[in-house]
């Protein structure tokens, strides 16, 4: 059994229409994970949970879920000025982690990516037969992007004497300095 390590999670609930007849739909925006970083999502089925703790919706029967997949429009993780869908078509049981006796099998892991999650679709491989109101609910894993930068900093003092952290520190910020400089190409 894998284990992840996180400091938040949120879940999200997708809600898909009694009379929707369409091949996608896209995710609502989540406030709550903008500008964060996704280490982690996970996928459930009515067989982990009958209903929605948000939206008190039955959630995708395991039939169901083989039917839907999900795109991410992401930041790139090695370029983070590049935007794309970048997880194409990624089945929702790729990410169903979860087995009846209620222990986590595995959680697939991401290289903290950035979302734009109003720009991100659950796919329908055919219509859903028969049409039924449920909810597809995302277990989202992250961290904030300060605490990440806070947390590597911190490693990276670790056994560096009082004196020398100032000099360290102002180090890294004429490196930023000379990098955003390339960027704007401005002297």
């Amino acid at each position: 059994m894998a284990s992840i390590k996180f400091e938040r999670y949120q879940l999200v609930d997708i809600e898909i229409g009694a009379s929707f007849s369409g091949n996608s739909i896209t995710l609502p925006d989540q406030p709550m994970l903008r500008n964060m970083r996704i280490t982690g999502i996970e996928a459930y089925s009515i067989v982990d949970f009958p209903i929605s703790f948000i939206t008190g919706n039955a959630l995708p029967t395991t039939a169901q879920m083989a039917l839907i997949a999900l795109d991410l429009y992401t930041h790139d993780p090695n370029n983070e000025h590049d935007m794309g869908e970048f997880v194409y078509k990624l089945p929702l049981v790729t990410i169903h982690n979860m087995q009846t006796t209620q222990y986590v099998q595995r959680v697939l892991r991401f290289d903290d990516l950035m979302v734009a999650w109003e720009k991100c679709q659950l796919i329908f491989a055919q219509p859903l037969t028969p049409p039924t109101r449920f909810s597809v609910c995302l277990g989202v894993f992250y961290t904030s992007r300060k605490d990440r930068i806070f947390a590597s900093l911190h490693k990276k003092l670790s056994g560096v004497s009082d004196e020398n952290v100032a000099n360290v520190i102002m180090a890294k910020l004429m490196q930023l300095e000379n990098w955003m400089r390339s960027l704007t190409n401005k002297q």
